[in-house]
């Protein structure tokens, strides 16, 4: 037998040195990276290496075998305890993957997170877009199963939530107001208030209009400078 065919179809490699190979022609794959929870969540770490597994031809049986001896010895100990009686290769690749996303990552409960969700405000030096992103990042979980219901759900927490009151009483006065309409009018209304600002600094005959809170006054400013 040939030192060629001794060898065995994983080998090893670092994370820097790992290239896509093909493996249905040569009968060899690098192993993938060793799971470092210090850089991602389990979860991405499981999205990266099915994607590897499926641009190298890795069949269903050796993506197993591949998991097990890359994920890293820590996964693999906690792996073996979860997996007790059986082995973990003697697995299937979602048991083992819905075992350890159990573990690491449990599903959070919708209830808990629409609490959450509905309770965030903006903050009072927070941009929109980092209030907007983070309803997005809150709404993940709360169980919103449409995307008609997620876009009415969004518009109603920028509307109790936005800092802002000019612009909340302008999105509660306008009927049949959308996500995307009122995403521009907030962003349309920070900038000029900031704007105002700006030249404020410059000019201290604008401190009246901002010292009154006159958003209209403001936006005409800015407008006409």
């Amino acid at each position: 037998m040939t030192e060629n065919e001794n060898t065995s179809a994983l080998t090893t490699g670092s994370s820097s040195e790992l290239r896509p190979t093909d493996a249905s022609s040569t009968g060899r794959i690098q192993l993938f990276q060793e799971y470092d929870n210090s850089t991602e969540d389990f979860e991405s770490y499981l999205d990266r290496f099915e994607c590897y597994c499926e641009l190298n031809g890795v069949s269903t049986g050796n993506q197993v075998l591949l998991f097990i001896s890359s994920v890293g010895q820590e996964i693999y100990k906690r792996l073996k305890s979860i997996s007790f009686p059986k082995a973990p290769k003697e697995l299937s690749y979602d048991e083992i993957k819905n075992s350890l996303c159990s573990h690491f990552s449990p599903k959070p409960l919708p209830s808990v997170e629409k609490q959450k969700f509905r309770a965030r405000k903006q903050g009072e030096q927070e941009s929109f877009n980092e209030f907007l992103g983070s309803l997005k990042k809150l709404s993940v979980h709360c169980g919103f199963d449409s995307e008609g219901r997620l876009e009415e759900e969004i518009l109603d927490q920028i509307i109790t939530g936005i800092h802002n009151k000019q612009t909340q009483n302008y999105f509660l006065r306008t009927p049949n107001l959308t996500l995307g309409d009122a995403v521009k009018e907030a962003l349309a209304d920070e900038l000029a208030v900031k704007g105002v600002e700006n030249l404020h600094s410059r000019n201290p005959k604008i401190s009246s209009i901002l010292g009154n809170g006159n958003l209209s006054g403001i936006i005409f400013l800015f407008s006409a400078l």
